[in-house]
């Protein structure tokens, strides 16, 4: 009668030290973290968005993002900006029809990828972290088009500050060489060509997925286009490249719009 207890107990120590073994591994680590913060993000979700429970939600999503403190410097504008996005109201997902587990799961998807560059787990590193750069660039460009009840210089502004930093953030971490002072001024003349491009788009009767998906086309064709210069590989031939894909996807962006004249 005594041995039964003894042994029920003897097998959750076992279990905790497999648990505490396979932890160990970076990958499940990483997944653990993701699954934490998905877990946050819809209990947040589920308080409607209140202030309170966003200070709460940030301070406990910061914690697990910078330990291990290793990498956290490199990431944290992608960090900041994924925050950012996460704590706009619920009633923006639910405006693009998304039950809030399919925007649960895409925003632990996306702290998932920026924890796996910042902990070193993911391969291909440049590859991933343009995914990312993508995401977030769209994500932001996106609501604000989303978001026309809202004043346009705010969210104007808004975007313009997010550009600033996943563009500084985008050139660093590809030109490794390059120094802070160069890296500002591509910054801010991608965010400022964000900004325009928002205006002008703005204007534009194409509905405002389309508004958004050739504003993030032109963002996105000059970030690499700068990558390619800073490193000393651009080209007469690789600019007239950059001008036909643009003009191209431009161009396929138009003829699939509905024009609401």
């Amino acid at each position: 009668m005594i041995s039964w207890p003894i042994r029920s107990f003897e097998e959750i120590l076992k279990k905790a030290e497999k648990l505490k073994l396979a932890l160990r591994s970076p990958r499940l680590a990483l997944l653990l973290k993701g699954v934490i913060f998905g877990l946050l993000l819809n209990w947040y979700y589920a308080k409607d968005g209140s202030v309170f429970y966003a200070v709460f939600f940030a301070i406990f999503s910061l914690v697990l993002y910078i330990r291990p403190l290793f990498g956290a410097i490199n990431y944290w504008r992608s960090f900041v900006v994924l925050m950012a996005l996460l704590s706009l109201p619920p009633f923006f997902y639910q405006l693009l029809g998304f039950a809030r587990w399919t925007s649960v799961i895409i925003g632990a998807l996306r702290f998932y990828l920026i924890l796996g560059l910042k902990e070193l787990v993911l391969i291909n590193r440049q590859a991933w972290h343009r995914l990312i750069f993508t995401l977030l660039l769209y994500g932001s460009i996106f609501a604000h088009f989303l978001m026309n009840d809202f004043n346009f210089f705010t969210r104007s502004l808004a975007v313009f500050l997010i550009s600033f930093l996943l563009g500084g953030e985008f050139l660093r971490l590809n030109i490794v060489d390059i120094n802070l002072k160069a890296a500002r001024i591509f910054a801010f003349i991608f965010a400022f060509l964000i900004f325009q491009g928002l205006w002008i788009a703005g204007w534009l009767p194409i509905g405002f997925i389309n508004s958004a998906n050739l504003v993030a086309l032109s963002g996105f064709v000059f970030a690499e286009a700068a990558v390619n210069f800073y490193g000393g590989r651009f080209g007469r031939k690789m600019f007239f490249s950059r001008v036909i894909i643009w003009t191209l996807l431009a161009l396929f962006i138009f003829l699939t719009s509905r024009w609401l004249l």
